[in-house]
C-alpha cells in the first residue's frame, strides 16, 4: 500500500510534458520488448520450419500443425503471413526474414500455390486422357484430390460465377477441356442440341411424345422438362434456352392439339377428313390419331365431349356396318 501511495504521488508531482514523455517511453519500450521477443522466437519457429520442408518439400503446414517438441509451427506461418500482407513493421518482418523463408519454400499465397498444383495435376490427366472427367474420388501419384477439386471448382463457379477464379485461371482450365458443369448438365446440353438440330430441320416445337432421334428418345425428354417447369423445378437457365427455341413450357392437353390439326385441316379441305395415311404435321400422323379416336368412340369408351368435338367436325363415328355412307377416313 505504502510503494502505491508513494506512485501515486510521484505521478501527481509530474508535469504534463513530463508525463507524455514517460508514455512516449513506454510505448516504445513495450515494441522493444515485442520486437526483442519476436527475435528470440525466431530462430526456434524458422528450425521447425526448416525441419518441416526438408521433410515435405513444402512449407504450407496446416494452421493447427504443432512440431513433436511442441512447437506451434502452424499457427507461427500463418501470423507471418498475415504480417507480410498487412505490412507489418520491417523490424519484426524483415526482407532477410523473407528471404530466408522463400529459400525453404514459403509459400505465401496459399490459395494461388493450391491453384498451381493442383492445375498441374490437371494438365497431367489431361494429356493422359483428353479431358477432365475424372471420378470424385480420383487421386493422381502425387496424392493430390484432384477429382474432389474439379468438384469444388464446378460448384463454386454454379455458386458465385466467374468470380471465383481469375480470368487467367478461367482461360488456364478452359485450354484444357475444364467443363463446368456436372455430368447431368453435359447430358442436359446434349439433348438440348438434339432438340435445336429438330427445331431447325422441321420448324416444329412440340415434339411428339414417342419422338426419337436416332437414339435420343427426345419427345419423352422434352416432357421431362415440362413437367420439371410445371412443378417450378427447372432451372431458369435451362428455362431460357428451351423458351428461346420457341417451346411452349407450359403442359398442353395433347388430344386438344391434335384436334386442332384435325380441324384445321377439315377446314382447309372444303370439310372433308379423308386424311392420306402418309400425311404428317407437327410430326403428327392425323390419319392414325384419327382412327384411333373412331375405333375408341365405336367401343363407347371415348368421353362424350371429345365425342361432341369430333362430331362438330363432321367425323362420322357410327359403326361402319349402320353408316350411311364410307368412313371419312
Amino acid at each position: 500500500m505504502e510503494e502505491k501511495l508513494i506512485d501515486n504521488y510521484i505521478a501527481s508531482e509530474r508535469t504534463p510534458d513530463e508525463n507524455h514523455t514517460h508514455e512516449i517511453l513506454t510505448k516504445e519500450s513495450a515494441e522493444v520488448c515485442l520486437i526483442d521477443a519476436f527475435e528470440k522466437s525466431w530462430d526456434t519457429y524458422y528450425n521447425a520450419a526448416k525441419v518441416y520442408f526438408e521433410n515435405t518439400h513444402c512449407l504450407s503446414p496446416p494452421a493447427d500443425y504443432v512440431t513433436a517438441d511442441g512447437v506451434r509451427l502452424g499457427a507461427w506461418i500463418e501470423q507471418i503471413r498475415t504480417a507480410r500482407k498487412i505490412g507489418l513493421s520491417s523490424s519484426c518482418l524483415t526482407p532477410e526474414h523473407i528471404a530466408e523463408l522463400d529459400a525453404i519454400g514459403m509459400v505465401w499465397d496459399v490459395y494461388d500455390f493450391v491453384f498451381e498444383r493442383n492445375y498441374h495435376s490437371a494438365v497431367d490427366y489431361y494429356r493422359e486422357h483428353g479431358d477432365l472427367e475424372c471420378k470424385f474420388d480420383y487421386i493422381d501419384s502425387s496424392g493430390i484430390r484432384l477429382g474432389a477439386w474439379l468438384t469444388y471448382l464446378r460448384q463454386q463457379y454454379k455458386q458465385r460465377g466467374r468470380n471465383m477464379l481469375t480470368e487467367e485461371q478461367f482461360r488456364m482450365l478452359n485450354a484444357i477441356g475444364m467443363r463446368w458443369g456436372s455430368k447431368y448438365d453435359k447430358q442436359w446440353d446434349m439433348f438440348f442440341q438434339v432438340l435445336k438440330a429438330y427445331v431447325q430441320r422441321t420448324g416444329n416445337t412440340d415434339v411428339p411424345a414417342t419422338w426419337r432421334e436416332g437414339d435420343v428418345q427426345l419427345g419423352r425428354w422434352l416432357r421431362n422438362q415440362k413437367e420439371s417447369f410445371s412443378k417450378g423445378q427447372l432451372r431458369s437457365d435451362r428455362k431460357e434456352k428451351l423458351e428461346a427455341l420457341g417451346i411452349t413450357l407450359a403442359m398442353v392437353d395433347q388430344w386438344e392439339r391434335k384436334f386442332q390439326l384435325a380441324k384445321a385441316y377439315s377446314e382447309a379441305h372444303d370439310g372433308s377428313l379423308s386424311i392420306p395415311p402418309d400425311y404428317v404435321v407437327q410430326g403428327i400422323s392425323l390419319h392414325k390419331w384419327l382412327n384411333r379416336q373412331l375405333s375408341a368412340a365405336r367401343k363407347g369408351i371415348l368421353p362424350a365431349d371429345r365425342v361432341k368435338k369430333l362430331l362438330s367436325i363432321g367425323v362420322d363415328l357410327r359403326p361402319a356396318s349402320s353408316s350411311k355412307k364410307p368412313c371419312t377416313v
